[in-house]
């Protein structure tokens, strides 16, 4: 299980490395929402506030659309 900020950042950045992306990339959405099966409640609610501080800080944008996705950053 989950607990801490850092351990559910670098779950949501390993579906980047498994998606082996690079800077400019795109992983859908949809991935990442599938492996949020994966996760119990608490671990869900921690990895909504995770997510987006990984946005605010720049090292993925979400982009809105068909299909939804996230495009990694240099900074990511």
């Amino acid at each position: 299980m989950m607990t801490k900020k850092s351990e559910m950042a670098e779950w949501i950045l390993d579906v980047f490395r498994q998606a082996n992306v690079g800077a400019g990339q795109i992983v859908l959405f949809r991935i990442i929402q599938n492996r949020l099966l994966e996760l119990n409640p608490k671990e869900r609610d921690l990895f909504v506030g995770v997510f987006n501080e990984l946005i605010e800080n720049g090292y993925f944008t979400y982009e809105e659309g068909s299909p939804q996705c996230l495009r990694l950053t240099a900074k990511g």
